[in-house]
């Protein structure tokens, strides 16, 4: 099982390096496409769509090194790739340093001056999510690199897959919050997508390169995904928290912009109305305090927010006042010190217009505004119209009390610099400020400042505007770690099925072991340590004729004769069972004994096995009795034959020596004779003569073929380098050819080793006969051979009379001949040695011709080690 796990893991690395090859040659090619796109101003491969960012140079710059770095990181460039992995994380940790810190360090625009600035903080610059994600990757490649004890830094890649992630989806859903964080440089959707594919690609190589088991293989995954989860959905909070926030400050943004405007409308309609009772009073010149005290009775009544109307006269005194109270409550009302009243009049005078007087603490504790209009009649001054206005009964006229949910409410406040003059509603101070936007705001020649914050609401619990969000990541949370729990019980189901199904092939296994081995001619047997017999199969049983009921718990060497002619045999089975070197995998005869006493010879071959760290033997025995009785006849009949070719040997060299005698006898004879008659004797008488010296020779020879016939395959003679243009120009001079007969070897050959012996005599024979059966003086024989693989093919051709197929397989016969002996010189015996040679040597031998003219001789020869091969068998 731990094997085949083995084979699982190896094919999934294999797997893995793949993908990461796959993984880092994708980013490599994404920067390479961004980077060209750059330079030839294509703005698609910049943005994809002219409503998105464009991805920037330094990041496509570090993509291409970052898939390098992968690319080096894979096949072993240790070295190389920590140089480049330093330079990505230096190019992404000195872009977040610009970005923290606000400043430039030149980086941005120091490879490409950039033309495409959408979405862009600082032109060139990335975005900072981008350059975390490159500093992360580069410590990851520096760092494993450097030591692979830091692998497990590689699950720093399921961070960039969630940053990654987290920017596609953003994309996806229009949450701008996602690929861009605040009004820094938003991330490209293409960028985004390289990320994913980059931590992919370190996920792929700290698998690949880890040594760990199948099961913290698992953990291991477990954890990559977990973290890839949780990353998702930290990311993805904190995204939509950022989008939620945006959202609230832009409505709090365009409610106190609202609330602004109302404000000012309120202002301007009251200051409307007391510049038409001034103008009621400039136009009649001047007015009785009956008719004026019953005209401000009715501004009173119709004006909440008025709190008293005064007439004061030339001399800064209030003389005639309509309030909402007694006169003794309105004088307390306008203004504690009297100092302070002429001081403000006399300001509303210079500019000679409707003035709001900067805000004044009433007796009451509360502010309120004092508007103040001069009067003039004939072109003289006469008094001012007074009015005093609340400036908290002015904002409850003109904010709602707001809520969002009945959980969150608006406070809107006006400030007259530092000092709260009103809010609304004003009883919200023991809430806790959960967002607020403020901003000046002014009205004729008065300035303020007013703000709206966002306070939690009676009803909430947490006190926090991200409770709902808390509660999305908290399920989040909970199902990522369902999904996990999950995935670990369908991991531990699909181990338990393949387990399961291992243990069924496993029995399958086993008994088609047992079957096989109950069915095998050799006999097997399991030995403990001590030599105890614990299965036995079959064969065993037939050989040595114990059953196995009778063997299980003896000994070996029950099995092994004690002795053999009186000698001990137990000192194999004590090698065996003490693992003596050279004993154990190896196959040794010896005497066997069978249940009856009987010994017999059989061969024992003994292994050794360890299972759950106990050792046990393995013996596997074959009786080779009958083999030994086939040796022992074969034996003889060998010596029987070396005799036969010892007699036979010398019975050919006898007859050719005792025939060889008488007939160089005859030949001398024949000779003496033809020197003492040769001058008396006639024609025919000299004839026969040269008749019978021919015939003699013609014996002879055929005396020294028959003896080299016999003696062929029987001594081979030695191996010599042959360099065979020469040998053949050498065997064609030493056979005497007509003078006008011509040789052309064209062997392009190296010099070869080979038996020296039967190649020249197969050579010599051929040429031979192409120049004793020559029909002509003058002729031509080529010579030429093909180097083969494990052969030499040789091709002898002359232009001599042809051979007629029907004599093509004939001719290599003893004593065939085509032509008359009388005619041809020759024992008929030449080609029969040949081809006697040649198949000796597991070679081939062909002859080709029309016929008519020229013959064509093809042969094979061995090359030294196929020859060697043969001479060993």
């Amino acid at each position: 099982m731990s094997h085949f796990a083995g084979s699982i893991l190896n094919r999934n690395r294999a797997s893995s390096l793949i993908a990461s090859a796959l993984l880092a040659i994708c980013i490599l090619c994404l920067g390479l496409t961004v980077i060209t796109g750059w330079y030839l101003q294509n703005i698609t491969l910049l943005q994809i769509h002219e409503s998105f960012p464009p991805m920037q140079y330094n990041t496509a710059l570090g993509f291409v090194l970052s898939g390098s770095c992968l690319l080096l990181s894979l096949y072993g460039y240790a070295r190389m790739a920590m140089l480049v992995g330093a330079i990505v994380s230096l190019i992404g940790g000195l872009t977040l340093i610009e970005i923290y810190f606000q400043l430039d360090l030149g980086i941005d625009q120091l490879l490409m001056e950039p033309y495409v600035t959408i979405s862009t903080a600082s032109p060139g610059r990335m975005a900072p999510n981008s350059a975390l994600c490159f500093l992360l990757s580069g410590i990851v490649l520096v760092l494993v690199n450097a030591n692979a004890r830091f692998n497990e830094m590689t699950l720093l890649g399921t961070v960039i897959i969630a940053l990654g992630t987290i920017a596609l989806l953003g994309y996806a859903m229009g949450l701008e919050t996602a690929y861009g964080w605040g009004y820094l440089t938003k991330m490209a959707i293409h960028t985004s997508v390289g990320f994913i594919l980059l931590g992919l690609g370190l996920l792929s190589w700290g698998y690949n390169i880890s040594r760990l088991s199948v099961h913290h293989l698992h953990m291991r995954n477990l954890l990559t995904a977990g973290l890839t989860l949780l990353a998702f959905t930290l990311l993805l909070w904190q995204a939509l928290n950022t989008q939620k926030d945006n959202q609230i400050a832009s409505k709090l943004q365009q409610q106190l912009e609202n609330h602004q405007a109302a404000l000012s409308l309120a202002l301007d309609k009251h200051l409307q109305s007391l510049e038409r009772m001034a103008v009621r009073w400039e136009s009649n010149g001047g007015t009785s305090q009956h008719v004026w005290e019953a005209d401000a009775q009715t501004y009173i009544r119709d004006f909440p927010i008025f709190q008293a109307i005064e007439w004061v006269d030339e001399s800064f005194n209030a003389n005639w006042i309509v309030s909402r109270s007694s006169d003794e409550e309105v004088k307390g009302l306008f203004i504690e010190h009297g100092s302070e009243r002429h001081g403000l009049l006399t300001q509303a005078l210079a500019r000679d217009s409707t003035t709001i007087i900067s805000p004044v603490k009433l007796v009451q504790g509360e502010y309120g505004l004092v508007v103040v209009r001069p009067l003039g009649v004939g072109g003289e001054f006469n008094g001012f119209i007074l009015a005093i206005i609340s400036v908290q009964k002015l904002l409850d006229s003109v904010v709602p009390t707001l809520s969002i949910a009945d959980d969150f409410q608006f406070q809107f406040k006006l400030f007259d610099g530092d000092t709260l003059i009103a809010s609304n509603p004003s009883n919200l101070a023991e809430h806790t400020v959960q967002l607020k936007k403020s901003s000046e705001f002014s009205f004729k020649e008065s300035l303020w400042r007013t703000e709206l914050a966002l306070f939690n609401g009676p009803n909430t619990q947490s006190g926090s505007l991200w409770a709902h969000s808390n509660i999305v990541l908290s399920i989040s949370a909970v199902i990522s770690v369902l999904m996990l729990l999950l995935m670990h019980l369908r991991y531990r189901e699909q181990t338990s099925i393949k387990q399961l199904a291992q243990q069924i092939e496993l029995a399958e296994k086993e008994e088609r072991l047992r079957v096989t081995l109950e069915n095998m001619y050799d006999a097997v047997m399991l030995m403990d340590s001590q030599g105890g017999v614990l299965s036995f199969n079959k064969a065993a049983e037939q050989i040595f004729g114990y059953s196995t009921d009778d063997i299980i718990g003896k000994n070996i060497r029950t099995l092994v004769a004690e002795i053999d002619h009186g000698e001990p045999r137990q000192s194999l089975v004590d090698s065996f069972l003490s693992q003596e070197v050279g004993t154990i995998g190896q196959s040794f005869e010896t005497l066997g004994r069978r249940a009856n006493g009987e010994q017999f010879f059989m061969t024992i071959a003994v292994v050794d096995i360890t299972l759950n760290n106990q050792l046990f033997f393995s013996a596997t025995v074959r009786d080779i009795s009958l083999r030994k009785a086939t040796e022992s006849k074969m034996k003889q009949y060998m010596l029987h034959l070396e005799r036969s070719n010892k007699e036979l040997d010398d019975f050919a060299y006898v007859a050719s020596h005792d025939l060889k005698a008488p007939l160089r006898g005859i030949m001398q004879l024949a000779s003496w004779i033809r020197e003492d008659v040769q001058d008396s004797a006639n024609t025919q008488t000299l004839d026969y003569l040269a008749l019978m010296q021919n015939r003699i020779t013609r014996l002879e020879n055929l005396l020294n073929d028959l003896l080299a016939y016999s003696r062929i395959g029987r001594k081979h003679g030695e191996f010599k380098s042959i360099n065979v243009s020469e040998m053949v120009a050498e065997t064609f001079k030493l056979l005497s050819p007509p003078v006008n007969f011509t040789l052309n070897c064209s062997v392009d050959l190296p010099d070869f080793n080979t038996l020296s012996t039967p190649f020249e005599l197969v050579m010599r024979n051929l040429i031979n006969n192409a120049i004793k059966h020559h029909d002509s003086d003058c002729g031509a024989i080529t010579v030429t051979a093909k180097n083969m693989r494990e052969h030499i093919e040789f091709t002898v051709k002359d232009d001599g009379p042809g051979i007629a197929p029907e004599h093509q397989q004939r001719i290599f016969g003893l004593f065939q001949t085509l032509k008359p002996r009388d005619e041809v010189e020759g024992s008929g015996m030449g080609l029969a040695i040949i081809k006697k040679i040649i198949e000796r040597y597991h070679c081939t031998i062909n002859v080709e011709s029309d016929g008519v003219r020229g013959t064509q001789f093809q042969f094979t020869w061995p090359k030294y080690n196929l020859l060697r091969s043969y001479l060993d068998e």
